[in-house]
């Protein structure tokens, strides 16, 4: 995980209210790179997806770019 704009690694304590914060899982096929990216706002209450509606699916991101 890594806060929006900032190095890759682990936050010290609780995260922070307004903090953003990026999920980004990577997958390498025959030297190929695939990710995702999620988006998030930290709030009181929880998490806010920033990213929704991004197409996950090989059907839906074939669809997309179209």
């Amino acid at each position: 995980m890594h806060t929006t704009n900032m190095m890759a690694g682990r936050p010290a304590g609780p995260l922070k209210q307004g903090t953003t914060v990026n999920f980004e899982p990577i997958e390498s096929v025959d030297s190929q790179g695939f990710f995702l990216e999620d988006m998030y706002l930290i709030t009181s209450d929880g998490a806010e997806l920033l990213t929704p509606g991004v197409p996950y699916s090989s059907k839906d991101i074939e669809a997309a770019t179209r």
